[in-house]
């Protein structure tokens, strides 16, 4: 069968529709989470587009596509959007010339293009992300660079090119300290560089596959919908916890029931230790530190916070790791009383020792994860006055009928235990770790020597052949007397 090439023959058959009216239709006819996967779709296929003005290859979609027919194909309204934004069906043409129009078109290409009418789609998909289906705007890919008729790789000189063409020394934008790449090939085409991540060195390539690790494990543990768990108790007063077994037993630190200067105390060993560390450690790149702490770190499912009043009355909520303390401001206000929660205003600390919470921050970058606890600080002027205690917070929530659930947590690097009982982790080869690990441990200043600081087993066999199997005392293992 042959495919038609007549735009004239399909343009006419199908029914346009503006951007906003086809994704309104994706809203109503599907349940969320195949819309979800529809939006970031077609996300990929506009943002290769618009990054990509010359290569005709992302400007025509193969609709039996497996990926394309499960997350654009199958869900109502998914073809509408892209008629919209100018693409235009191909059918299979069938013996006689005629053409069945009524099924799935063969291809699906963009004869009309508008730069315009490509980012008018991309607004409404991103604001319908966040407005109708809470996602965060982190997690929606950012507009990428919009490039003129070709694009800049094109027009560019390579950088020894425009050093020379200035009289006056080198240009501001050439970084002497990284690599740089003019593929000229690439370059005619419109094709990106190939080369142009030759300079990425092997402990900055594994950072960046453990961190694209971390953010799929993040997508698919923490939800919280739209449920956080809010609840109000009194002084004298807390939820049971329910902890998730070995989750709760590996999160470290989360357990509760230790006191204020046992908390002190542990955090300056650690502080000692860390300080011991880089003195004893030799230099180390930051991709070095930043994938020896991304080896060790964990992914939890949300964090729980206990939120302190001065007057004895504490709050407990649900918050996911990469939300910014604002949300945290902004649960405590939802659960003010109506008539009092414009006048309060508040700080908010952690201790010991004291230190301020910044409402830009994300709750990681506060160390609030997987639990903490953290202290509401009155304002001068505008604290609550008189009343009972906790008279300020809705008398809803304090029928506690919500649960204190201490989060899963997994980590990133997956570890399995050896014939010894010892961990491995799952990037080490059952030969032993490689060099660059024994470097990074040796740069870390960790006891590990140039060969793991593992003995030689042969030695240590031979040597006690030697004595006759003998115990320290001197006296045989096989003596009985």
């Amino acid at each position: 069968m042959d495919i038609s090439n007549d735009p004239s023959s399909t343009t006419d058959t199908i029914h346009k529709m503006l951007p906003e009216q086809a994704w309104d239709r994706i809203l109503l006819s599907n349940f969320d989470a195949t819309t979800k996967d529809c939006l970031s779709t077609l996300l990929k296929i506009i943002d290769n587009i618009i990054s990509r003005p010359n290569e005709p290859k992302v400007r025509s979609i193969r609709c039996a596509n497996a990926s394309f027919e499960k997350k654009v194909g199958r869900c109502t309204g998914g073809y509408d959007f892209l008629y919209s934004i100018g693409f235009v069906p191909k059918y299979s043409s069938i013996v006689g010339g005629m053409q069945s129009t009524t099924a799935q078109p063969e291809m699906i290409e963009l004869l009309h293009e508008s730069r315009e009418t490509l980012l008018r789609g991309r607004k409404v998909l991103t604001q319908s992300g966040v407005r109708d289906l809470g996602m965060l705007e982190g997690d929606l890919p950012p507009a990428p660079k919009v490039p003129e008729s070709l694009p800049a790789s094109t027009l560019a000189c390579p950088p020894s090119s425009k050093s020379m063409s200035n009289s006056r020394g080198p240009t501001s934008e050439f970084n002497v300290y990284k690599t740089h790449s003019h593929n000229i090939q690439s370059a005619a085409v419109g094709a990106p560089d190939p080369y142009s991540n030759a300079g990425v060195s092997t402990t900055e390539r594994q950072l960046q596959n453990l961190q694209s690790k971390k953010d799929n494990m993040e997508r698919k543990m923490q939800s919280i919908e739209t449920d956080r768990g809010l609840v109000a108790y009194r002084a004298g007063t807390s939820p049971p916890i329910v902890t998730g077994g070995a989750s709760a037993a590996g999160a470290g630190g989360g357990g509760g029931g230790k006191s204020d200067s046992s908390l002190v105390a542990a955090r300056m060993k650690r502080m000692e230790e860390e300080r011991k560390k880089r003195e004893e450690g030799g230099f180390t790149t930051k991709a070095m530190r930043d994938l020896e702490k991304m080896k060790n770190a964990k992914v939890y499912s949300h964090a729980q916070i206990r939120v302190n009043f001065p007057d004895g009355t504490h709050i407990h909520a649900k918050f996911l790791p990469r939300e910014k303390v604002t949300a945290i401001r902004s649960v405590i206000k939802s659960a003010l009383q109506p008539s009092l929660a414009q006048s309060l205003d508040f700080d908010l600390y952690v201790a010991p020792p004291r230190r301020l919470l910044n409402d830009t921050n994300t709750l990681e970058a506060e160390e609030l994860v997987p639990a903490a606890k953290i202290h509401v600080s009155w304002k001068v002027g505008a604290s609550p006055v008189g009343g009972a205690l906790g008279s300020y917070i809705r008398e809803d929530l304090f029928s506690g009928g919500n649960v204190a659930a201490f989060p899963d947590a997994k980590p990133i690097q997956n570890t399995t235990l050896n014939s010894k009982g010892k961990g491995n982790n799952d990037n080490i080869s059952s030969g032993g770790p490689s060099k660059e690990d024994v470097l990074i441990q040796r740069m870390l200043g960790k006891k590990a020597g140039l060969f793991g600081g593992k003995k030689n087993s042969s030695n240590v066999t031979k040597s006690s052949d030697q004595d006759g199997g003998k115990k320290k005392g001197g006296k045989p293992k096989w003596f009985k007397g």
